[in-house]
């Protein structure tokens, strides 16, 4: 089986194909050694091109990475049942100890212990007024905030290959 090009999955979550290695990595020496490898950035390879794509700005991945993946990461939390009420109890957590860890983590805090430097993190929330009608498993729903699945705000950039 052999995958599409790193372009061609680009092309396909709606971002712009890269036209060079040093654009890719934003690197002369490693877009030298890949530009001798590959010849040609339209048939850079996937996962070799997610490990060498340079990092937006302030941050460990690339757009690729972010743009691609991270819709599906959120998926996939969704759909864990860890997520359902019959599993947030103490014993799924290891006991009580665990399940304190799980019930005062933050956002802060979760980037604060992954993230070096422990940069300053900031969200807001929507205005409900601005929420009139949302489209959740393809009916149509009015809807305020605290029936919105986070996939759905991501539903326009998430497309399966």
């Amino acid at each position: 089986m052999k995958y599409q090009s790193f372009n061609e999955y680009r092309k396909r979550f709606l971002l712009k194909p890269y036209e060079s290695f040093e654009e890719l990595t934003g690197e002369k020496e490693m877009a030298a050694e890949l530009e001798a490898l590959y010849g040609d950035i339209d048939v850079m390879e996937l996962y070799p091109a997610l490990l060498v794509e340079k990092p937006r700005p302030d941050a460990i991945f690339g757009e690729t990475m972010v743009e691609a993946g991270a819709p599906f990461s959120l998926k996939g939390l969704m759909g864990n049942p860890i997520c359902s009420p019959e599993y947030w109890k103490p014993s799924t957590f290891g006991g009580e100890v665990g399940f304190k860890i799980i019930n005062t983590a933050s956002i802060q805090s979760l980037i604060c212990n992954n993230v070096k430097g422990c940069p300053f993190t900031s969200f807001s929330v929507q205005d409900p007024q601005l929420t009139k009608t949302v489209t959740i498993n393809a009916s149509s729903s009015h809807s305020g905030l605290d029936d919105i699945n986070p996939t759905v705000l991501l539903k326009e950039r998430s497309t399966e290959l």
